[in-house]
């Protein structure tokens, strides 16, 4: 097992401030490697009314299309609002981060009928990349995630289009993963939450849980460039426990997406407990375009 050592407390403003600096860089295209592997999100508990009573859900990673049919997913309420944060002050190129930054999503309850798929997962971020590959099971969709904006501020346009079609199916495993026995410090990377001047925070990750993988909603397209991105980021979702509780995070919530994008925008209060830490991984060996030994 990986054994993460806690940040000393300069360490940790030191994090807060590079988060800052990173962010002024401008954005170009990175490789769906490059996006994926330094993409983490937090997410806390919340409440609202799903955008829908249903959705079409159909797979994107080339990984699980064979494996899993398209299905109509019934949703539910808002049970998690997720966003972007680096881990132990390890940033991801400029070019990625440029995006990820942006990358907020709104996670409704959903229903739908059972699978009964296995894969291997194995880690893309460097901070993780030490912890071993596990063979998981995946049962059934318990979650499917929708990106949102914050506060009304919209990310920059040629991010939007690609942000915007950030959605992801979070599946149950039919067992939880192993306990990882990793500390990390957490900051956050939001131009949004980044305002509210919250402070970096350790926690300690536990077992995933659920495995969320990027789907398509009905018969939405996604534009040419943008499927490239999208189609390679999985998740395992973790459960963390902090150190100490994080304050609770009030926040306006919008739909980004173009099916939902009429939406009006609704309040969500986030909560200081339940915490969830969603982190990349790669399915049966494939890695995203652009990884270590591509040409």
């Amino acid at each position: 097992m990986l054994k993460q050592s806690v940040l000393s407390l300069p360490m940790m403003i030191a994090l807060a401030a590079g988060t800052v600096r990173a962010q002024e860089v401008p954005v170009n295209p990175p490789t769906p490697f490059a996006l994926a592997s330094g993409l983490d999100l937090e997410c806390r508990p919340a409440q609202g009314a799903p955008p829908a009573p249903q959705v079409g859900v159909r797979q994107l990673n080339p990984v699980l299309m064979p494996k899993i049919d398209p299905q109509l997913a019934q949703l539910g309420p808002l049970e998690e609002v997720c966003v972007p944060v680096v881990k132990n002050g390890q940033f991801p190129p400029a070019n990625a981060l440029a995006i990820d930054r942006w990358v907020d999503l709104a996670c409704y309850a959903a229903e739908a009928a059972p699978i009964d798929v296995e894969v291997k997962l194995s880690h893309l971020n460097p901070v993780l990349a030490g912890l071993p590959d596990e063979t998981v099971k995946i049962v059934k969709l318990e979650q499917v995630c929708l990106p949102v904006m914050k506060n009304h501020v919209e990310p920059p346009p040629a991010i939007r289009q690609i942000v915007s079609h950030f959605d992801f199916g979070c599946y149950a495993l039919e067992q939880p993963t192993q306990d990882p026995d990793v500390t990390l410090a957490l900051a956050h990377i939001n131009p949004v939450i980044q305002q509210m001047n919250l402070p970096p925070r350790i926690v300690e990750m536990k077992r995933a849980h659920q495995l969320c993988v990027p789907i398509g909603k009905n018969q939405q397209q996604l534009p040419e460039g943008v499927r490239q991105l999208v189609e390679w980021v999985d998740f395992l979702k973790y459960r963390v426990v902090p150190q100490v509780p994080p304050p609770p995070l009030p926040l306006w919530l919008g739909h980004l997406n173009p099916l939902y994008a009429d939406r009006e925008p609704f309040f969500a209060d986030l909560a200081p407990d339940r915490l969830r830490l969603m982190v990349p991984v790669a399915k049966d060996g494939q890695l995203p375009p652009g990884g270590p030994g591509a040409r």
